[in-house]
């Protein structure tokens, strides 16, 4: 049947075989461009996603270091500042979910992100509550120290010294010593110890450390036994019996300061335990989907590449087949032509033989009729 057709349909056939390929070749090329595109795009939301998990825990980092405190010419702190970043992770996380390429593992790891994004929010929260609660214990060991302090002072100032001046005018040297001795027990007992505990206090908040926690646990039951000794010191002075009994609400008061604060500290160690594993799973998660998109790129780069070298094959196979039957086509009918026109000269020529052969013969047929019409004149 193909040698039946005519060669213009041939070479149109030929060439629309080449135009398709092309064509195929085209609109393949451009598809898988575009698919490569879309999962550079989706891997390079992977890159952002870690960006701002680096940005979230430099926020959290400077959050433990100052705490609510405004730095330099900022106007927020840091846990403001790590509010913005969650608010922009989850906004990314949603853009993300609405590539049409991903699949319903792709979907399902973005999830999981967001999931740990959440999570890494609450513990964020927890510890911006403990950090509240710390500020809020150091505050109240200052206003109770104060009020001690004042205590302890009015107690000096109304109760003791008037006694002490009034034994030393009246020349009673026994009295005397024992309001001295009330003044070496409330000095030595509570206001020293009390004073070393306040910066017990201070090195706790400063280290957050459990081994200062049971230095300052131990100087707290120091203060107990040496208010427990002035206490009964001062037996039978209805005035020290009342300070004494304030001195005891406010040395408890600061006690359950104290395990409160404690409190916060473990509170805000085990948040920040369980945001650094919201960060690992995050970090897991991210690396997962962009090793997802970087394969599924790679898969789709190396399909495109391999299709249009077979089509390019192809279109070469075809093309040089073409040719052929093309040139085939033509040389064919051209040697048929010259074969006819080279029978019809030889044919020729036989004929111009006979012609010269016959024109020769009646030569001489002419020749010897005139030697007949000389010998007969």
């Amino acid at each position: 049947m193909f040698k039946n057709m005519k060669l213009g349909t041939k070479i149109s056939g030929g060439f629309g075989i080449l135009i398709l390929i092309a064509i195929i070749l085209g609109y393949y090329g451009w598809s898988s461009l575009n698919q490569v595109n879309s999962y550079v795009e989706a891997a390079n939301d992977a890159n952002i996603a870690k960006e701002q998990l680096q940005e979230a825990r430099g926020h959290v980092k400077d959050f433990i270091n100052r705490g609510f405190a405004v730095s330099g010419n900022n106007d927020k702190n840091s846990m403001e500042k790590y509010e913005e970043v969650y608010r922009t992770q989850k906004t990314k996380l949603e853009e993300m979910l609405k590539n049409d390429l991903l699949n319903s593992s792709d979907k399902d790891i973005i999830h999981s992100i967001s999931k740990s994004v959440d999570g890494y929010k609450t513990c964020c929260d927890r510890m911006a509550d403990a950090r509240r609660a710390k500020d809020k214990a150091f505050a109240d060991w200052g206003r109770i120290g104060n009020n001690l302090t004042v205590n302890v002072n009015k107690s000096l100032s109304e109760v003791i010294e008037p006694g002490r001046k009034a034994a030393q005018n009246a020349g009673d040297t026994r009295q005397e010593r024992e309001w001295a001795n009330i003044t070496n027990l409330l000095d030595q007992h509570v206001v020293e110890p009390f004073l070393l505990l306040r910066v017990n206090a201070v090195y706790l908040v400063a280290t957050n450390a459990e081994e200062q926690w049971q230095g300052y646990l131990k100087q707290q039951q120091v203060l107990r036994q040496g208010l427990q000794e002035f206490s009964d010191g001062v037996k039978g002075n209805v005035k020290l019996e009342a300070a004494a009994r304030e001195l005891d609400g406010f040395i408890g008061e600061y006690e359950k300061v104290g395990v409160s604060y404690h409190d916060a500290i473990i509170e805000g160690d085990n948040a920040y335990r369980d945001l650094m594993v919201h960060a690992v799973d995050m970090t897991k998660n991210i690396n997962d989907y962009q090793s997802a998109m970087n394969s599924r790129m790679e898969s789709v780069m190396a399909r495109a590449i391999t299709l249009m070298i077979t089509l390019a094959v192809i279109g070469a196979i075809i093309g040089a087949i073409l040719a052929f039957v093309i040139v085939r086509g033509i040389t064919k009918p051209v040697n048929r032509i010259i074969d006819a026109l080279t029978a019809g000269a030889e044919q020729v020529g036989a004929a111009s033989e006979q012609v010269a052969a016959s024109g020769q013969s009646l030569a001489e047929g002419a020749s010897e009729q005139a030697s007949s019409l000389e010998e007969t004149s």
